[in-house]
């Protein structure tokens, strides 16, 4: 009797599991799901980035950021940078003016000759070396934060990281802040509580705060009544209290600033008294992360290995008020605790956050009389895709950020080599299971695209390593701007250049790092880049090192730009459209509105130009000569000094580089619920498209392991297909393996068939 065909598959969607044997996993279950969200059974790509923010605030980093109402009931962002903050009005899609913290210099100059080296003249600065400042000004390049390496009365010198692309300028005006800094993240915290906004930095600054209008003020280090707002690293405002992680202000050693919470007097931000400033767990191998509320008028202590919780008790009201009976500090957990503190998120009815062993919940027990007690902690609901959690760089672990939005928790992490938030891990609250792990556009072109001089190979250095140097020249205005570190997207084309003419061998274009070492170094006329050796079809030379022959080492016809990839800064959830929406704050490039498009903008204005507004003042002899006339600007945005070109047309501010969404599913393995030998003959998949996708399928056979492309579909339209393809491969187990390359195609669910390989289990007795 022959063999009869059986099958095996998932008639739906319901979750991720990248951990567990693929073979062991349930039906519904996927290993791998990337770019994907699994709504109603169905898998279906991730919406994309929307960019909403252009100007100024690119390229500032953004150290903090928070969310505000208006008198009109509409919910504001905040973006907090070096001197001062922004606002963003997600209803209007409005960038504000920069609203400067403290002691804000206007009016002084500066001066640099080889666009690294930057000199500012303002009379009796009272600046020192090593301190920071903020310089501002409309020369491209030259704002930034920068480090004072030296100072006479009347000026201060400093060195920037990257050279001005506009190249050297003389005396022109500036602005900077010096007194009242944001220089790191680290503390870098943003509240809104009794219709201000509190700025946290950290143990060794005070705080600052804003008064919604056009001043914000350092908070004063003394007040009346001597109880003042303690210097703090994060705020949290609850129970119409604010509450802060840092050392009460009469307090002398530094120290209490790991183990101490503190609170604030009843609406009143002016008032800490001792009696409210809680240590917790004083003195121990532990240090405070951040807080969260709870219930009861509790909330939540989450320390580096542990877990307490704290009530102000109920009757707290007045300033030196004695402390309640009923107030008290009680322990949650002591073996375990939290790794970043923005990754606390309340949600599902209970707290999430990461720690060192994965993604924890805490959720209380409904039945106990103590609001606190546990319903379960005893794996990590992480345990699923723990073989991703292991992939978390611990050295960057504590920047991890989170949010709840759409029944899902989201959760920013920096994955392997990374320094940044580069991944998103979603948990969807609906299916009680992991769903996707999503990925960004990486080293996008972000600069604008230059042409090189010439591009020409360090012969001393290539040899020495396993790569090969080359240096890229760039000396017209303007200049290349990169600093060391930029990634940039090189293009080599042309012909290169030897001794005895023109040969067609170039280097390999791709994505490299600018380096400055033994080897290399960066000015602001040329910068070095290396290539592996493995890289190039044809290597440059012939023989052996230190006995070489150079076939090639020069060449023309180079195009270059600076790289960026996202990186996931802050979520913020504010209402748009009158629905909450969820938004993404990148580190350098601004505000994201995700889960928007059928791509990912990141990158370049790729928009239609837009015609400025005639202005007839600027209609003078001298602005003609330089290609200015009205509404007909045919120059760049500066001219050969470096000064800044008015009524330039420019792009739509709002139209950027499209990133097409790769997304890929890996199925759990089919079995056929057995490890013997079968002969796997087809596929079938239901894919849903609404025309422009490209969709690939592979199938993945083990024992014998073998990786094959099944099918291949492009859909020009809105399409329902039922895909059914040979595979003919035999092995004991096999994964369909789906990668969409654009847009946002669905699957609904996806089979095999195959027959089982007869054995002959033959006695030779």
């Amino acid at each position: 009797m022959p063999n009869e065909y059986q099958k095996d598959g998932d008639i739906r969607f319901v979750g991720l599991n990248s951990r567990d044997n693929p073979s062991a996993l349930p039906k519904g279950i996927l290993s791998r799901s990337q770019n994907f969200r699994l709504d109603r059974g169905v898998a279906q790509t991730r919406k994309g980035l929307q960019r909403k923010t252009i100007g100024s605030i690119v390229g500032q980093v953004i150290y903090a950021t928070g969310t505000y109402i208006q008198s009109s009931g509409q919910e504001i962002i905040v973006l907090v940078v070096a001197n001062g903050l922004y606002t963003y009005n997600p209803q209007t899609e409005l960038l504000s003016s920069k609203i400067y913290f403290p002691n804000f210099i206007t009016g002084k100059t500066l001066t640099s000759t080889d666009s690294l080296n930057v000199t500012v003249t303002s009379a009796a600065h009272g600046l020192i070396v090593g301190a920071k400042v903020y310089v501002e000004t409309t020369y491209a390049g030259y704002s930034g934060l920068f480090t004072i390496t030296a100072v006479t009365t009347n000026t201060f010198s400093y060195l920037m990281p990257a050279v001005a692309s506009v190249g050297a300028v003389t005396g022109v005006a500036c602005s900077y802040s010096a007194s009242e800094l944001i220089t790191t993240p680290e503390g870098c915290d943003v509240c809104n509580a009794m219709d201000k906004i509190f700025i946290s930095r950290g143990f060794d600054k005070r705080p600052l705060m804003w008064d919604l209008n056009v001043t914000i003020t350092a908070l004063p280090a003394t007040t009346t009544a001597g109880h003042e707002f303690p210097n703090c690293t994060n705020l949290m405002y609850y129970g119409n209290r604010l509450i802060a992680i840092g050392k009460y202000h009469a307090e002398t050693n530094p120290l209490r600033n790991y183990d101490t919470v503190s609170v604030s007097n009843f609406l009143d931000y002016t008032d800490w008294d001792i009696a409210d400033a809680f240590s917790v767990n004083n003195g121990s191998n532990d240090q405070l992360v951040g807080v969260a509320p709870w219930t009861l008028n509790e909330f939540l202590v989450f320390m580096r290995n542990s877990i307490y919780y704290v009530s102000i008790g109920n009757d707290r009201y007045a300033t030196g008020a004695a402390l309640g009976s009923d107030s008290y500090i009680k322990t949650l957990a002591t073996d375990i605790g939290c790794l970043a503190k923005k990754s606390v998120v309340q949600a599902g009815g209970g707290v999430f956050f990461l720690s060192d062993n994965g993604v924890y919940f805490l959720q209380p027990q409904p039945a106990s009389a103590e609001s606190m007690k546990l319903l379960t902690m005893a794996d990590p609901i992480s345990a699923p895709i723990d073989d991703i959690i292991q992939r978390i760089n611990r050295n960057y672990a504590s920047n991890a950020v989170a949010t709840y939005w759409n029944n899902r928790y989201y959760l920013a992490v920096p994955l392997d080599d990374s320094v940044v938030n580069n991944t998103v891990l979603v948990y969807n609250f609906i299916l009680k299971n992991w769903e996707s792990v999503d990925t960004y556009p990486t080293l996008v072109t972000t600069g604008s695209n230059l042409v090189a001089d010439s591009w020409t190979i360090n012969t001393s250095a290539s040899g020495l390593t396993d790569y090969i140097y080359i240096v890229i020249t760039k000396s017209a205005v303007p200049q290349h701007g990169l600093a060391v570190g930029d990634y940039v997207n090189v293009n080599f084309t042309g012909q290169s250049w030897t001794g005895s003419g023109y040969v067609d061998l170039l280097p390999p274009s791709g994505t490299y790092k600018v380096i400055d070492d033994a080897y290399s170094s960066l000015d602001s006329s040329s910068f070095y880049i290396k290539i592996p050796k493995s890289s190039f079809l044809v290597l440059p030379y012939t023989g052996t090192y230190p006995t070489l022959s150079w076939i090639y080492q020069l060449g023309y016809g180079v195009t270059f730009a600076k790289a960026e990839s996202v990186s996931l800064k802050e979520f913020i959830v504010v209402k748009k459209d009158n629905q909450r929406r969820m938004f993404l704050v990148d580190n350098y490039q601004g505000i994201f509105l995700t889960e928007q498009l059928d791509v990912d903008e990141f990158g370049e204005s790729i928009g239609n130009p837009i015609l400025p507004t005639p202005i007839a003042s600027l209609d003078t002899p001298a602005n003609i000569a330089l290609g200015l006339y009205g509404n007909l600007v045919l120059v760049a945005l500066y001219d050969s000094l470096g000064n800044p070109n008015a009524n330039v047309i420019v792009l739509d501010p709002l139209s950027f580089q499209k990133n097409n969404i790769t997304a890929v599913l890996e199925t759990r393995q089919y079995t056929i619920d057995n490890i013997t030998d079968k002969r796997f003959s087809s596929y079938e998949a239901n894919i849903l498209t609404s025309g422009g996708e490209r969709i690939e399928t592979y199938a993945e056979v083990s024992n014998p392991d073998v990786r094959v492309r099944v099918d291949s579909l492009g859909s020009s339209s809105s399409e329902d297909y039922n895909r059914s393809n040979p595979i003919r491969k035999t092995g004991s187990g096999l994964i369909l393996k789906f990668i969409s390359y654009s847009k946002r195609p669905s699957i609904r669910s996806a089979f095999i068939y195959a027959t089982q390989q007869k054995k002959n289990n033959i006695n030779k007795q």
